[in-house]
């Protein structure tokens, strides 16, 4: 089981203000799938965004749950191959991957962590990690 953290201070504000840098290259597009509004993530989430400018790399930030070992997260780029990255169980991480966006084209990034699991009661939901933050260069 995954012990349920408290929220984000961000949680409450729009995903975008939540997630992004204000000085973010990207913008996002509507909401993102597979995450909850207190910033727990499925085992399969997507965002999708419009490049300001070009864009080489992304870093996600996160906490992966201490059962979450080894903690794996996949991102996908619809036409890329999928970049396959792991982190410490129970701790803070920044997972840096390599993503090539053209300056004002509209992309979806999908993040696949290797499993999810069952919150602690009486909390019913399942997830895998909780995201704190996507930067974008």
């Amino acid at each position: 089981m995954i012990a349920s953290a408290e929220p984000l201070a961000a949680a409450d504000e729009a995903f975008d203000a939540a997630l992004l840098d204000p000085d973010s290259p990207v913008a996002m597009l509507g909401e993102p799938t597979g995450v909850f509004d207190d910033l727990w993530v499925r085992q399969h989430a997507a965002f999708s965004f419009r490049a300001q400018g070009a864009i080489t790399a992304m870093s996600v930030e996160l906490w992966t749950p201490p059962e979450a070992d080894p903690f794996v997260l996949a991102v996908r780029l619809e036409h890329e191959p999928e970049t396959i990255l792991s982190a410490p169980a129970g701790h803070i991480a920044i997972l840096q991957y390599p993503l090539y966006a053209a300056p004002f084209s509209e992309f979806t990034i999908e993040l696949i962590a290797g499993a999810e699991r069952q919150l602690d009661a009486p909390d019913q939901r399942r997830a895998a990690y909780k995201i704190r933050g996507l930067g974008f260069c």
